[in-house]
């Protein structure tokens, strides 16, 4: 018997390879895209049809619950993340020392403010609010309803989709802040804040009134009353969206910190840090050494030798030895810098914090406050480092 020779592997040619990917490519885009279309079809109907959503909850065309309400705390966490650290930067700039002491905020770019949110991300945020959705709608049915899998299960539903309506409504409210912010640094006016605040807590109180009324039968309900039973609802409502508010701002917090952290370096600091490491006084010479650090975002050039000590009346003129002039500092460097103060009629305090004023090459002179103390220049949130 003679063994047939085996078959040659097949290889793929690469026009088929290309047909695949490109295959691949188009189920992806459409199914990013029908997601896309799934969600806000959802929105649509949850703000001015909720009842269409109630009854095709299991409808292909419509999102489901826990994936609308996480997909809403993802927007609303981003943009409010956005928005609380643009106010940071615009406060910190508010109590910021003399221009010529220090580096001016610079906001980071919408790009950065606006990235894309890693799988890590959706699972932080996405997970505890459905769990806090989960919560709040079974306080609310063990409070209202009687014992019945139905209507429970029914309000679980509609709380998902109500307080993720209000989380996208959020999201979208906040973004009129963080262009006005980033553009012009101003606030809008009280009157349009509190109209805000009323938006997102009201109407979606409202719509989780409308599902809960209409989904729950008047015999499931603990309180027969109709009169009283209303008022009671409503309330219990605006009270659902109020804590779940709340509770996506404590879970965000977290990522409050995590922002001011990666964005310190774009908070005003002094242009440069300094410590007097010694000082010596023979006759009526003062010799100092100086500890500078460049803190600015890009180098500093010391152009002349001259140097002055304190403001007014009792201001020392100094020039600096040791250092060929000019003197350049690049983006976080140390220096070690001699300075030679003469005449001086006092004596020198080398505890106390001096200002030191050096002229650059830009004509703006810069100031560094200077002690015998290890340099700990004053900066918004470095309690953060």
């Amino acid at each position: 018997m003679i063994d047939e020779p085996d078959e040659a592997p097949t290889v793929p040619r690469p026009d088929q390879s290309d047909s695949e990917l490109e295959s691949k490519l188009e189920k992806a885009i459409i199914g990013f895209l029908t997601f896309v279309g799934r969600i806000f079809k959802t929105l649509c109907l949850v703000a001015f049809r909720p009842s269409r959503v109630q009854a095709t909850s299991a409808s292909p065309g419509t999102s489901s619950p826990y994936t609308f309400l996480a997909i809403g705390g993802l927007l609303a966490t981003r943009s409010l993340r956005v928005l609380l650290l643009l106010l940071a930067l615009l406060v910190s700039s508010f109590d910021a020392c003399d221009k010529t002491m220090d580096v001016s905020p610079q906001p980071p770019s919408l790009t950065e403010l606006f990235s894309m949110p890693a799988m890590l991300e959706y699972i932080l945020i996405g997970v505890p609010l459905v769990g806090l959705a989960i919560g709040l709608a079974a306080l609310f049915s063990f409070t209202l309803t009687k014992e019945s899998a139905g209507p429970r299960s029914g309000i679980l539903s509609a709380a998902c989709y109500s307080l993720g309506f209000q989380l996208f409504l959020l999201g979208v409210v906040l973004i009129p802040y963080i262009v006005i912010l980033f553009l012009d640094k101003n606030m809008l006016p009280v009157w349009v804040v509190w109209c805000s605040v009323a938006l997102v807590l009201l109407w979606p109180a409202t719509v989780l009134a409308r599902f809960v009324l209409t989904g729950v039968s008047p015999h499931q309900w603990r309180i027969r009353a109709t009169a009283l039973r209303l008022p009671l609802v409503i309330a219990a409502c605006v009270l659902v969206s109020a804590l779940m508010i709340s509770g996506s701002c404590i879970l965000s917090f977290p990522f409050h910190l995590d922002d001011l952290k990666t964005n310190l370096d774009k908070f005003p600091r002094a242009i440069m840090a300094s410590q007097i490491l010694r000082s010596t006084v023979q006759g009526d010479v003062l010799t100092i050494t100086l500890l500078a650090k460049n803190q600015s975002r890009g180098p500093i050039i010391i152009a002349s030798q001259r140097v002055v000590m304190d403001e007014g009346p009792k201001a020392l003129t100094g020039q600096i030895i040791g250092a060929e002039i000019p003197l350049i500092m690049a983006k976080d460097q140390m220096v070690a810098i001699e300075l030679s103060f003469s005449p001086i009629a006092v004596g020198f305090d080398e505890k106390a914090t001096h200002d030191l004023t050096f002229e650059t090459n830009v004509g703006t002179p810069v100031v560094t406050a200077a002690s015998r103390a290890p340099a700990r220049p004053v900066e918004p949130f470095s309690w953060l480092r």
